[in-house]
């Protein structure tokens, strides 16, 4: 791996390269090729829909067999008992995670005037389940429980044809879910279809799609059209090690997280110069076990270094600046770094945490901001499934006093039309 010292030319250099993330990744080539497919499917339905489910999932699938009759096939397959535990686990997690979430409305009401908050759930949602010959089932879950609590009333779900035959887990995951609107498509023509409609596809209201820069691209796209989910794209993790971190532990919660994506970002933060050394030994060690087209070994190249930091307090600047969707703590005193971190998504304290557990089993959507996205907004959550509205009814006797200071708003901004809509309710015309 890359070593640099936090403040010398080469780490500002990547760190720079990290800050325009976004706009390596959603290229002017990336975004032209998903154009033309987003394009196609609004223009021609069916027609272009199945070209492209021809040409890179199942060529012998027809129109009609799209959209799974009746929902998941019952016949699941024969799962071992601890494959069903661990499924039901994950969703057992994620409900109780997510039920502290729901929303609710409130009103204020003073002498008959009326204010209130009114909390209504987004009317369909469509989930386009990343990973054609291992899907990525614990992704589902953390998606469609959190869009139930809130209410969601249709949830449609984008599977690859490859993934829902070849996955008794998915099929028994489906049916565990009580998903009965399930539909053999996915990629950017899952989003496409989802988003405008086909003579096959009902169109939704929202779309979540976890994935790389063609997913991303895709929902860039058709965000005009359909609410999507959040500002997303290959994992991140940055780790913050001091003198206490194991560094074979750092290397092994590092290099999870990269085998998901030839563009996943990795850094560790270290107080250590011994830890950086031994990390950086680690990690070659590791490469040497996998294949040479391992995902792992691009997104170390592109994508990944250890930075060695003055203080605890700089590397928590520094990872502020990243943004990074995830950070771990190894750290004598997680709880003090915490309180300094900014802009991560999800921060994981202690060694007993680590991404691969955390991403799963803890309940928490791994469905996360990336490419500084973190900055604004955490994990997908209920609050993202729902839609809220003000209500206001304003008693008659309130309305004098309340229309003087809208006069005298209107007068500052310079509306003269307000205040002939005021002097109707002056002189009793309402």
């Amino acid at each position: 791996m890359k070593v640099y010292h936090v403040g010398d030319d080469k780490a500002e250099k990547l760190l720079g390269r990290i800050e325009n993330r976004r706009g390596r990744l959603l290229s002017d080539q990336v975004m032209s090729r998903v154009r033309s497919v987003v394009t196609g499917i609004r223009k021609h339905g069916d027609r272009a829909l199945m070209k492209h489910i021809r040409e890179s999932e199942l060529s012998t699938l027809a129109a009609r067999e799209i959209q799974l009759q009746g929902g998941a096939d019952a016949q699941a397959g024969d799962l071992p008992d601890h494959v069903m535990r661990a499924l039901d686990a994950t969703w057992e997690a994620a409900q109780r995670f997510y039920r502290a979430q729901v929303p609710e409305g409130y009103t204020q009401t003073n002498d008959g005037t009326m204010l209130g908050w009114r909390v209504r759930p987004v009317p369909s949602v469509g989930i386009v389940v990343p990973g054609s010959d291992r899907p990525q089932l614990s992704t589902l879950i953390l998606s469609v429980v959190p869009a139930r609590l809130a209410g969601v009333r249709r949830i449609a779900v984008a599977v690859s044809p490859r993934a829902y035959l070849g996955s008794p887990a998915l099929r028994y995951l489906l049916r565990r879910l009580e998903l009965e609107d399930v539909y053999l498509m996915s990629g950017i023509h899952a989003v496409a279809a989802l988003a405008y409609g086909t003579e096959s596809v009902e169109r939704v209201n929202m779309i979540v799609a976890p994935g790389g820069a063609e997913i991303q691209a895709a929902k860039y796209v058709v965000a005009r059209d359909v609410t999507v989910d959040l500002r997303g794209g290959p994992p991140e993790v940055a780790i913050l090690a001091d003198t206490s971190a194991n560094p074979e532990m750092v290397a092994a919660d590092l290099l999870c997280q990269l085998e998901h994506d030839p563009d996943a970002l990795g850094v560790v933060l270290t107080t250590s110069e011994r830890v950086a050394r031994r990390v950086d030994a680690r990690v070659k060690s590791s490469l040497r076990a996998l294949a040479k087209d391992h995902p792992v070994r691009e997104a170390l190249k592109r994508w990944g270094v250890i930075l060695v930091c003055r203080s605890l307090e700089q590397a928590c600047q520094t990872t502020n600046r990243i943004a990074p969707s995830r950070v771990q703590l190894l750290v004598e005193e997680p709880l003090r770094a915490a309180d300094r971190l900014e802009t991560a998504a999800m921060v994981l304290m202690g060694t007993w945490t680590p991404p691969a557990l955390a991403d799963v089993a803890a309940g928490v959507s791994h469905v996360m901001p990336t490419m500084g996205g973190s900055v604004m907004r955490g994990p997908l959550g209920v609050a993202d499934f729902v839609r809220t509205s003000a209500i206001v009814r304003v008693a008659a006797h309130h309305f004098p006093k309340l229309a003087t200071t809208a006069r005298t708003m209107a007068e500052l901004e310079e509306l003269p039309l307000h205040d002939t809509s005021l002097m109707a309710g002056e002189r009793g015309e309402r």
